[in-house]
């Protein structure tokens, strides 16, 4: 109402390995992406107080694939990727994790499939590095599932850092 702001809407950078992240004001900031950005209204939900995505499908790799994935709620805040319990312990056992007490981890040599998430027809792909913490050889994963299977992934932080997020 000020005026002060040019747009309602609000972009987020986290930056990566040292790297400053960057919050914008009034729009997103053209020297963080390239390119047209891809649009996904957020859907309703009961309080109103997430950004939810639809989800068209979900892959570990190429061989398998959820497609009663409904939605993900975008969460910078999240320090992790949490979804329905069924469908993330498929992608532990896939990556041959081990439950600790301080989560879940693999072996740092593991090769893991990547885990795709399908938005309107566009896939956002998270790799291995993107899901990991190193700690010696043990690497910790930055997915756990939630006890309740109601078919929604909450994308934190190995999500947003990876892609550029605008919220409006």
């Amino acid at each position: 109402e000020s005026g002060q702001i040019e747009k309602p809407i609000f972009a987020f950078y986290l930056g990566r390995e040292g790297e400053a992240g960057e919050l914008s004001l009034g729009g997103p900031s053209a020297d963080r992406h390239v390119g047209k950005l891809h649009f996904v209204n957020v859907e309703p939900n009961s309080d109103r107080s997430f950004w939810m995505i639809p989800i068209d499908a979900l892959w570990i790799g190429d061989t398998t694939c959820f497609t009663r994935v409904n939605s993900a709620i975008v969460n910078p805040w999240d320090s992790s990727i949490t979804g329905p319990k069924g469908q993330v312990m498929s992608f532990l056992r896939a990556w041959g994790a081990t439950e600790t007490t301080s989560g879940w981890t693999i072996n740092c040599d593991h090769e893991g499939a990547p885990l795709i998430f399908r938005v309107l027809g566009r896939d956002y792909v998270l790799t291995k590095a993107d899901l990991l913490g190193r700690y010696g050889h043990t690497c910790s994963l930055a997915i756990s599932p939630r006890e309740h299977d109601d078919f929604y992934w909450i994308l934190g932080l190995p999500f947003t850092t990876k892609f550029y997020t605008v919220f409006d």
